[in-house]
């Protein structure tokens, strides 16, 4: 971050995706605020710890899932991008 993002900052929603242990999790016009000076953008915390808990239920999801088929374990990474 350049600056302290201050009072002149904007709240706009923007979309956030995230490539993580063979899923991709998007969640669209997620509230965001940018800096009037740098434009650096950044969450809030609320923002920050909703989107960490729902990564941290994914993970656990996919752990499971790939656990039930061993000969799974790694083939997402393996996978090119389409």
């Amino acid at each position: 971050m350049k600056c302290i993002p201050a009072a002149a900052g904007c709240l706009c929603d923007r979309d956030f995706h995230v490539d993580r242990h063979g899923y991709h999790l998007r969640l669209d016009r997620v509230p965001i605020c940018v800096c009037g000076q740098c434009g650096e953008a950044y969450f809030e915390s609320r923002e920050v710890e909703a989107i960490q808990d729902e990564i941290g239920a994914l993970d656990r999801q996919a752990r499971r899932l790939t656990a039930a088929r061993p000969e799974l374990r790694g083939r997402a990474r393996d996978r090119p991008a389409p």
